[in-house]
């Protein structure tokens, strides 16, 4: 029988990793491996998960960050397929058994993905999901378009599932880099087989994210967190190229600001407005990098014609509008929570989400 293997990584969430292993726990698939990684909290999570002894296991480690503590528990794992589910989130009980059919069906994928609703600090129900419903998330093959792109809709971490041999292979060409795991994920596994998608929501994302306000905060805020996205692109890039030459794999493209990248572009069109004297990659100019950002946008085939137009107004607004306008953009696009989200009182029941789905 197929073994699954949820790696849960911990940092501070001693009020929300309870929750993460009851939902590991409750899967209807009957061959389950679950390893929790404690990255040195600080908070009472190790008293949160002290009633699992014997049912999980359990690793307390010095903080090392998301993507060490996610390949230290799945070292210490033993599944056929891996999903790495974030302490603060939850799965749908049928979610491990889905995966084991669609990897059956498809035994060349590399990438099991699903949607999560998006719920409250408390689990309360909202009306988005993530990615959005009305996005579409490719499927199949998927090598060329990351060769030539790198972008494509994809779920955050809980949202995937993958087999053994492929992450093995991703970690094997880290070297020092520590990019968030699901963006170095979402680049390098459709290298190494197709991209599987399942109908529907597979468990739900918690949203409990804090705003900024005041303009010398937002500068500083915005500087650390574009600077990190863009070294996090670059990072992610010299894995890519180590893993195709590690996989014998032709076509890797040589200067990762040459894809059709419209949101590394945007990162770097952003930096140049927000810092230009501290941006990290002295060639940029702003005129070249926005054209990069509006014409790849408007050439991205899985979004509709409305998005790409949103994002290359936004695009062209950010790199001309005076610099106020264009702050308050660069402000809300990254360092707020997302607009329209309406969260009810009513938590969500994850069985009853879960059995409808199957329904």
């Amino acid at each position: 029988m197929t073994t699954v293997s949820i790696c849960i990584t911990c940092y501070n969430y001693g009020r929300y990793v309870a929750e993460a292993v009851e939902s590991a726990l409750a899967q209807t698939h009957p061959d389950l491996d679950i390893v929790v990684v404690d990255d040195g909290s600080t908070d009472d999570s190790q008293a949160a998960l002290a009633p699992y002894a014997g049912r999980i296991t359990s690793i307390v480690q010095e903080n090392s960050g998301q993507l060490r503590s996610a390949r230290r528990a799945f070292e210490a794992s033993r599944g056929d397929l891996v999903i790495f589910l974030d302490a603060d989130d939850l799965l749908d009980p049928a979610t491990a058994a889905r995966v084991v059919a669609a990897y059956a069906a498809e035994p060349d994928a590399a990438r099991i993905q699903w949607r999560l609703r998006v719920v409250g600090p408390h689990g309360e129900a909202s009306n988005t999901t993530f990615p959005p419903s009305n996005w579409t998330m490719p499927s199949g093959d998927l090598r060329q378009h990351i060769f030539l792109r790198r972008t494509y809709v994809w779920p955050p971490t809980s949202g995937n599932a993958y087999p053994r041999r492929v992450i093995g292979k991703v970690f094997d060409a880290l070297g020092n880099e520590t990019p968030l795991i699901d963006s170095l994920l979402a680049e390098t596994t459709p290298l190494l087989g197709t991209v599987v998608n399942l109908d529907g929501e597979c468990g739900s994302y918690r949203w409990h994210g804090a705003n900024y306000s005041g303009t010398s905060e937002m500068r500083q805020t915005a500087t650390t967190f574009l600077h990190g996205r863009i070294e996090e692109n670059l990072a992610i890039h010299r894995v890519v190229r180590r893993l195709c030459d590690q996989e014998g794999i032709p076509g890797c493209p040589t200067d990762p600001t040459e894809a059709d990248d419209w949101a590394f572009a945007s990162y770097r069109l952003s930096s140049l407005r927000v810092d230009p004297s501290t941006h990290p990659l002295p060639d940029d100019r702003r005129t070249t990098v926005a054209a990069k950002a509006i014409g790849s946008v408007l050439t991205q085939p899985d979004y509709a014609w409305s998005a790409r137009a949103k994002r290359a107004a936004w695009c062209a607004v950010v790199a001309f509008a005076p610099e106020a306008i264009a702050l308050r953009l660069i402000d809300r696009a990254y360092l707020t929570p997302p607009t329209g989200v309406a969260f009810t009182q009513t938590p969500v029941d994850q069985e009853s989400a879960g059995r409808q789905q199957r329904e």
